[in-house]
């Protein structure tokens, strides 16, 4: 192994590390806050946090990579979770905000858990895993779309689409990307 192949290996296994650390680091007050704010949006509906909705979305966040819709009902089928529990309370955490959906490689829904506000996210289309994207400033797009067409913009859904840390070649960090590439003489 050479020197640079060295350096990408060493900056990605870095990566790896700090997104594990974060993972496993999420303490039993983060969790509990996240659950009361859960609550609390359930009960602004005037639904309460049951044991089947929380089932549904503690399954959802335990993956980064979320699931479809056939692929929780089978996973929550073991918990004693029907098929039509599982749609409704996803589409109630879905239109709180609690989850959101992805496109996989299929086109299939893969929903994720979350918490409410405007989020996009960046998916890697070798595993599926997905992150969050909260910076966005579109604004200017808005206007500039609003202006050419007539429509009165009222909001958007972005997706990115690449490869992960654990998927992809890791760029060389020591260069800036070329321009573009070199012409001929």
């Amino acid at each position: 192994m050479n020197r640079d192949q060295e350096l990408v290996l060493a900056h990605g296994l870095a990566i790896a590390r700090h997104f594990v650390i974060n993972i496993l680091i999420m303490s039993q007050k983060d969790e509990t806050a996240f659950l009361e704010d859960l609550r609390r949006g359930l009960h602004g509906r005037g639904l309460r946090l049951t044991p089947q909705r929380e089932a549904v979305w503690r399954l959802f966040a335990s993956s980064p990579r979320g699931y479809t819709l056939p692929e929780a009902c089978r996973a929550l089928s073991e918990r004693r979770v029907g098929q039509a529990t599982v749609y409704r309370v996803v589409n109630v955490l879905h239109s709180l905000g609690y989850l959101r959906f992805v496109h996989d490689l299929d086109g299939e829904h893969r929903y994720l858990a979350g918490r409410p506000g405007h989020v996009h996210h960046l998916v890697c289309r070798a595993c599926g895993q997905a992150r969050e994207v909260r910076d966005c400033d579109l604004t200017t797009l808005q206007k500039l779309l609003a202006t050419q067409t007539g429509f009165i913009v009222e909001g958007h859904h972005l997706e990115f689409f690449g490869l992960c840390p654990d998927c992809g070649p890791l760029p060389d960090l020591r260069r800036a990307p070329a321009a573009s590439s070199p012409r001929p003489e």
